[in-house]
């Protein structure tokens, strides 16, 4: 493998570079710091830990004053009531410009219909040159 030629600009860096993570329940990147969530060692299961962005850290903070259960599993209660509201209906790491539901059934709908209509055309087109026999 050769080497790379030497250039003669200078690059500094003040921190390394990180990919922006992604929000554990709607899945955006978190622009700022994530917020790390993490159970309790009490848990019947190996304890569960989540990044969130603010948004969805706020609204989990809101489902846990809520909810009136004392149980070790109410952070996984809270994050999974805020994941059911928030979550995409697909989920995708393509890009945030994938198509919406909408969209989607609009595709399908029309290629029904074309699918359809291009039967309709091959069938009428071989009951035609099909002769009856006499």
């Amino acid at each position: 493998m050769d080497a790379m030629p030497p250039t003669h600009e200078t690059i500094s860096i003040a921190r390394p570079w990180r990919p922006h993570p992604r929000c554990s329940i709607c899945e955006r990147r978190i622009a700022g710091e994530p917020i790390h969530i993490e159970e309790g060692q009490d848990v019947p299961e190996p304890p569960q830990s989540w990044l969130l962005c603010e948004a969805c850290n706020t609204a989990v903070a809101e489902q846990l004053t809520h909810t009136p259960a004392r149980t070790p599993l109410r952070l996984r209660i809270a994050v999974g009531i805020v994941a059911a509201e928030r979550q995409p209906a697909h989920r995708t790491h393509a890009g945030d410009d994938w198509l919406t539901d909408k969209q989607i059934e609009r595709l399908l709908i029309a290629t029904v219909l074309i699918l359809f209509l291009l039967h309709g055309v091959m069938f009428i087109a071989i009951a035609l040159t099909v002769s009856p026999t006499r």
